[in-house]
């Protein structure tokens, strides 16, 4: 059963989702964390278009084959009722923000990962995953290419930090509790 503060991947059929494979080596392009609301309704919230929460089935359906990842934090002890409370919180200072297509660390934008990498370290004061920079992708693929061209219109950015699915999804601070798809 799904437990607020679980983190959830799928491969979305975005039209960026192979770009994003070929620069981070993984077939996870997308993720949020799951918040139940008061009748324990399970809802995934998400950088999607604008942030937002989204019912977890359909979110599940909108998956490639169905297939999708969750991981919990190893230590459940972090995630009382309090920082429960407070990932909400801070979650929602950022609904209703448009999606990053450049993947830039700012609070502008934002894309998925960036906002379940913000909502973590802002309510719990941890990191999930590695922040990179763009110059440690890989960037060789005529879809990473492609896509960088088609928004950047000139120099992708190398320097520029970025926190991908996988990078979070590795993270040694979470374990796997379903793994419909074996996407790991």
């Amino acid at each position: 059963l799904p437990q607020s503060g679980d983190l959830i991947f799928h491969k979305s059929y975005a039209s960026q989702g192979k770009a994003i494979t070929d620069a981070t080596a993984s077939v996870l392009t997308h993720m949020g964390f799951i918040m139940l609301d008061s009748n324990r309704e399970a809802f995934v919230y998400e950088a999607v278009g604008p942030v937002r929460a989204y019912p977890l089935k359909l979110w599940i359906k909108d998956g490639v084959d169905g297939k999708y990842l969750v991981k919990r934090l190893k230590d459940t002890s972090i995630l009382t009722s309090e920082k429960v409370r407070e990932l909400d919180r801070v979650a929602h200072t950022y609904f209703g923000i448009s999606y990053d297509f450049k993947f830039l660390w700012s609070n502008d934008q934002m894309y998925c990962s960036e906002f379940v990498w913000k909502v973590f370290k802002g309510a719990l004061g941890i990191e999930l995953g590695k922040v990179e920079k763009f110059r440690d992708l890989k960037l060789d693929s005529n879809a990473v290419k492609t896509l960088a061209e088609e928004r950047f219109k000139s120099v992708l950015p190398l320097d520029e930090p970025i926190i991908t699915p996988v990078s979070v999804a590795i993270s040694p601070l979470l374990e796997t509790v379903f793994d419909k798809g074996n996407l790991k």
